[in-house]
């Protein structure tokens, strides 16, 4: 049997880097870090490390897993980006969505409707991300007091937005707890809790506790039901002020921090899946 490689992008994930490699190196992984010191572009990295002969699994940055997902290299990532476009997948979560209650408008047309948003929702902030399944922004809260002023820094940020981006725009909600889940091959395969009373509404996530909630493992596990997106993804769940359990968003598993999840259960199974995808591209 092939020796499974795993390509990881250096500093991204520091928090639990060495307890992921350490996992790795208990199945017997190669592991390969790319730093953009190296003097090569990642594509230019990652090709001459491997071929179609070797099975890679990448995590790492947005901007690169979408570079290897065109890649000959396999399999690469679990990565159909286009499948986590909010106007695509809202509709099969649903009332399940925290943010159900949503517009969606392109970016150009957000101030003139400022009034019919802020009257709509009743609240003196609103939430707005982008609908795209490559973060063009991050999501962020716009004030009616200083809602020009909030919305041009939001359009000279990360060097500037496309002004004819879909985005999504909803009303503010209270959030007690956070959670987020790893879906391999259908079936969940971990959850960890990573914004709860101690830091909910910081910058400064928890990377050492994995979810015992059931309620939040139930929900998360219905919502594997509803949608898949790839064969990895991972499932962001919340608990609001009124202790109902929300989905926030789905990501892409290669992309997506692990926070505290159990990286040995989540090497096990991408691994097998890795092995599985591999196999039944070339009929081994």
């Amino acid at each position: 049997m092939k020796r499974l490689n795993w390509a990881i992008d250096k500093y991204l994930f520091d928090e639990y880097e060495e307890r992921l490699v350490e996992s790795l190196a208990k199945q017997d992984c190669n592991v390969y870090f790319y730093d953009d010191l190296c003097g090569k572009t990642f594509k230019e990295w990652i090709t001459d490390k491997f071929t179609d002969k070797d099975i890679v699994v990448f995590h790492g940055s947005l901007q690169h897993g979408m570079q290897l997902s065109h890649l000959p290299i396999y399999p690469g990532t679990f990565m159909t980006i286009d499948k986590y476009e909010c106007y695509k997948y809202y509709g099969y979560y649903g009332d399940n969505l925290l943010n159900e209650d949503y517009m969606m408008m392109g970016l150009n047309d957000v101030l003139r409707n400022k009034e019919r948003i802020f009257d709509r929702y009743d609240n003196p902030k609103v939430f707005i991300r982008p609908s795209d399944g490559f973060k063009s922004f991050a999501g962020q809260l716009l004030s009616y007091r200083n809602f020009e002023q909030e919305f041009n820094v939001l359009l000279q940020s990360y060097g500037g937005i496309d002004m004819e981006s879909l985005v999504l725009i909803s009303g503010l909600q209270e959030i007690k707890e956070e959670y987020r889940f790893v879906v391999v091959d259908g079936k969940l395969i971990s959850g960890t809790t990573y914004f709860d009373s101690e830091n909910v509404g910081t910058y400064d996530p928890h990377y050492d506790k994995i979810c015992t909630d059931e309620k939040a493992i139930k929900f998360a596990d219905k919502m594997v039901g509803l949608y898949q997106p790839d064969k990895a993804f991972t499932i962001d769940v919340c608990k609001t002020g009124n202790d109902e359990y929300k989905l926030l968003e789905i990501g892409s598993f290669n992309c997506a921090s692990m926070y505290g999840n159990d990286y040995g259960k989540i090497v096990d199974a991408v691994n097998l899946l890795a092995v599985k995808e591999y196999d039944d591209l070339f009929n081994i």
